[in-house]
């Protein structure tokens, strides 16, 4: 049973559409993914053409400068959002500022270059076409971790592999902030939410989040994964972090001189779940009211 919206508007028409049409969405999903996946290089060699085109201190700023100009004008909008739809008022714009508050940090501590903030935009999309599939927002995080992972994973092994040295979980995490600051505008603009959810521990997403930490924690017990490459077996199949002093806290990039954490595969693995638990409380406050 859905909650009656403020209005019926154009969100919530697209949203419902795509809920009843499930297989063209599934369908756009997977168009969807396949454009962060193969394209990935063709983006990432236009960024350095620019980048090196402008010099790389021009090319900062006026990346920082767009993203300040949208992330402005994203508020503005939300602005006029909640005075739209005064329902949760205070729960919609606390989990807006928190992780407004987490994007922030992570760009300050987790970020290698400043191009990266692309992946909160990626995920964004891929966590839209997601929502109407359970009109759950924790639900459309979650579902899209499988593939952040592959990306990672891609990225690391096949399209990169002389250049990028470890699976980045920042990267990740940048992901999973970018899909939830959408989905809370999403929530904000009054947009239809399933009405009972069930129990926190009776849905589907939260098996999909514990299986994936039960496989990572098995993998890492057996050695079948290996969290640096000086800790690998003989039975090892894939080696999280191949840098020269994993567990130095603060990484310089060999290029850009950039400052940075980079985290390790158990600390990474507890963030991005803490993150995206916290997200699934969105639907607890919902069903609570």
């Amino acid at each position: 049973m859905l909650q009656t919206p403020t209005k019926n508007d154009l969100l919530n028409r697209i949203i419902d559409w795509l809920e009843q049409h499930r297989l063209i969405n599934a369908g756009l999903v997977l168009l969807y993914t396949g454009f962060l996946l193969f394209l990935h290089g063709t983006f990432v060699k236009l960024s350095v053409d620019i980048m090196l085109a402008l010099g790389r201190p021009l090319y900062n700023l006026i990346v920082g400068s767009v993203s300040i100009v949208l992330g402005l004008a994203f508020i503005g909008f939300l602005v006029w959002q909640v005075q739209r739809h005064p329902f949760l008022r205070t729960s919609k714009l606390i989990y807006f500022f928190i992780t407004m508050t987490l994007m922030l940090i992570h760009y300050q501590f987790l970020f290698e270059l400043n191009i990266e903030i692309i992946h909160s935009l990626q995920f964004a999309g891929l966590a839209f076409l997601l929502y109407p599939f359970t009109r759950r927002f924790g639900a459309a995080i979650i579902m899209g971790l499988p593939v952040m992972i592959l990306d990672e994973w891609y990225q690391y092994m096949i399209l990169f592999p002389e250049n990028i040295i470890y699976f980045d979980f920042n990267d990740i995490l940048m992901d999973v902030l970018g899909s939830a600051l959408l989905l809370c505008g999403m929530w904000i603009g009054g947009v239809n939410t399933e009405n009972q959810p069930g129990p926190f521990w009776q849905r589907s997403e939260l098996y999909l989040l514990a299986g994936m930490i039960l496989l990572t924690a098995i993998g890492l017990s057996t050695c079948h994964f290996a969290r640096f490459a000086f800790a690998t077996c003989d039975n090892t199949w894939f080696v999280f972090s191949q840098l020269d002093n994993p567990r130095q806290f603060w990484q310089e990039h060999p290029t850009h001189g950039s400052i940075y954490h980079v985290m390790p595969p158990v600390e990474g693995t507890i963030v991005n779940s803490i993150v995206c638990l916290f997200y699934m409380l969105i639907d607890t406050v919902e069903e609570k009211t």
